[in-house]
């Protein structure tokens, strides 16, 4: 079965190719890690799951605790999926495998490091709140690039081909982002939208939030409307290319 991390301790604990593979001759492989205590989690290698029989049907990492720091390290977390004719064509090889999920839990912070070319969202933060995710690259997965539907800040991200949106926020904050080249819209969700970069996305460059300011919204949604969802502009937003931008 997969590897599970049930202590908690002081100091970081750390996770690897070899700890998720640790399983022996009857189980090879064992995704996904899971964490199932309080505390901080680092990466010390990249995680690839393609040494899996179903990489596009298999998660990376779950969290199943609340107050999870998850430390990438600069380290990846790697699938099999296939997104890079977006956004002109889909993704192929998709599944439901996630990088990084979690499910109503509190305190989660993932941070520093890139998950590429999952079977569906690179991370799903699904129901959770006082969430933090900084300076993660969410590139050609599947699904979502980032998926944080609880309370959630997003800032210095960069979500780039992936097959649907590619930052979905709830009730938080969407600042300094790069959202590019995603199936669906750039950024979208009920969250204050800042300082970000949307652009050449298949759908809005902003679809929902509740204001917006100081961001670059151009050639989304083959250069027609930019926005929708009525959020309300707290301050000018940049529209290149005779794109509409209220």
């Amino acid at each position: 079965g997969p590897v599970r991390f049930v202590w908690a301790e002081e100091g970081e604990i750390e996770i690897s190719q070899a700890t998720a593979l640790a399983g022996g001759p009857t189980a090879p492989a064992s995704f996904p890690v899971v964490i199932e205590a309080p505390g901080r989690y680092v990466l010390t290698s990249s995680l690839d799951l393609t040494a899996v029989a179903d990489p596009a049907n298999t998660d990376a990492i779950n969290i199943d605790a609340n107050d999870v720091t998850l430390d990438l390290n600069g380290f990846r977390i790697l699938g099999s999926t296939d997104c890079s004719e977006l956004p002109e064509s889909p993704c192929t090889g998709t599944g439901s495998g996630v990088g990084i999920r979690s499910n109503m839990r509190i305190g989660t912070a993932i941070q520093n490091g890139t998950v590429r070319v999952m079977g569906d969202a690179g991370v799903n933060l699904e129901i959770s709140h006082a969430s933090r995710i900084k300076g993660i690259r969410a590139y050609s997965n599947g699904g979502y690039g980032i998926w944080a539907d609880g309370s959630a800040f997003v800032r210095g991200c960069v979500v780039l081909q992936n097959g649907q949106t590619g930052i979905s926020a709830g009730r938080g904050e969407v600042r300094e982002n790069v959202a590019s080249l995603n199936g669906g819209s750039g950024v979208k969700g009920q969250s204050v939208v800042q300082r970000n970069v949307m652009f050449r996305n298949g759908g809005f460059g902003l679809l929902g939030g509740t204001t917006y300011a100081e961001n670059l919204i151009s050639l989304n949604s083959q250069d027609g409307v930019q926005v929708s969802g009525i959020p309300l502009p707290a301050g000018p937003n940049a529209c290149a290319y005779n794109a509409v931008c209220p």
